[in-house]
């Protein structure tokens, strides 16, 4: 998996934002850790479980941080659910 400065990089046509990241064939997005294309609450609960130490499947640290604050907390798992749920309708 290769990161890219995001700011330098554009796939079909399109700028990868601040938290995208280019693996291969698949480009994925802030808040959607599991790699399932969506961001949803399955993701917020994956952000709980690595927070309290388990070690989720298909787990991609590199989208959790979705408050920008540098870590990856239950914090993060609270503002997807609120991204979910439609209170929020973007990450930092």
């Amino acid at each position: 998996m290769q990161f890219l400065p995001c700011s330098f990089f554009y796939r079909n046509g399109k700028e990868l934002g601040a938290f995208e990241y280019y693996g291969g064939s698949n480009v994925t997005s802030a808040g959607d850790v599991n790699g399932s294309g969506e961001v949803d609450i399955i993701d917020a609960l994956l952000i709980a479980q690595y927070y309290v130490g388990l070690n989720p499947a298909n787990f991609h640290p590199e989208n959790a941080d979705v408050n920008c604050d540098g870590s990856i907390n239950i914090i993060d798992a609270l503002v997807i659910a609120q991204y979910y749920i439609g209170l929020i309708t973007e990450f930092c």
